[in-house]
């Protein structure tokens, strides 16, 4: 049986927890960002639910990079599942600088214990936000898809937006660990669909063969149908000029393809 100084100890930090939780709800209502962090690392519920959402949710989701440092230090559930299932990690991939993303990693953070459509949806969007450092942290995780596969053409899709001269993706990406496919053809087909000719011409360079198939079509025949594509104005009833960039530009990565396959 306790006694009763205990009794009163005990309802004294009950007490306490009910109102820094309180003091840390009107924290939030205001966005008060300093008060929230003060709130947390005194010992405020780091998994308190707003609106039906983690408050980590909110944090992410706003970009709060420190209060987000804050709540994960203190013990905030980082494997919730925000609106349409989607996790923390690849919301903060999105909304945090990397900076934060390589702290959260340094705090234990395990993405191997996400689904594998969870761990391809948090690889794509590094790749979408360029977070090289984040990428190279994740690569060299034991276990960790070596490669994209075909079950993550998003990744392949968004590495479009960063193929150019001066900082291709695919460069960064090998420089850091990453193995590129033998065949290469989901790229091929991908590049090809979205016009993304340097990155075609990236393949080729790199010695990825052109005498691949993709859904049991040549890496040619999806060029051509690229070529045909290019032959039309958008609603589809007249063609544009042989001489227009689209259709130049087309040709020219259908001849390269040819004379590498040939």
């Amino acid at each position: 049986m306790k006694k009763p100084s205990e009794n009163k100890e005990t309802k004294r930090q009950e007490q306490y927890v009910v109102d820094i939780d309180l003091k840390f709800t009107k924290a939030i209502s205001e966005k008060d960002i300093l008060e929230m962090i003060k709130l947390i690392n005194g010992g405020a519920d780091p998994n308190i639910v707003i609106d039906g959402q983690p408050v980590i949710y909110m944090a992410t989701i706003n970009g709060w990079d420190e209060l987000v440092i804050a709540l994960v230090n203190n013990g905030a559930n980082l494997f919730c599942k925000f609106e349409s299932d989607i996790t923390f990690i690849d919301i903060a991939v999105h909304r945090l600088n990397e900076e934060t993303l390589l702290s959260i990693m340094d705090n234990g953070f395990d993405v191997m214990k996400l689904t594998d459509s969870e761990i391809n949806d948090v690889f794509s969007s590094a790749i979408f936000q360029r977070k090289i450092e984040f990428l190279r942290r994740l690569i060299a995780i034991d276990g960790f898809p070596e490669t994209i596969n075909e079950n993550n053409k998003h990744a392949v899709d968004f590495m479009r937006f960063w193929i150019n001269g001066t900082g291709n993706i695919l460069d960064e990406l090998v420089r850091i660990g990453f193995v590129l496919p033998d065949d290469g053809s989901l790229y091929y087909y991908i590049f090809l669909e979205n016009r993304s000719y340097e990155a075609v011409e990236w393949l080729i360079s790199h010695g990825f063969s052109t005498s691949v198939f993709f859904e049991g079509k040549s890496i040619s025949y999806w060029a051509d149908i690229n070529l045909s594509q290019q032959r039309k104005i958008y609603d589809g009833s007249k063609q544009l000029p042989e001489d227009s960039p689209n259709i130049i530009n087309a040709k020219k990565i259908k001849d390269l393809i040819v004379m590498s396959t040939n």
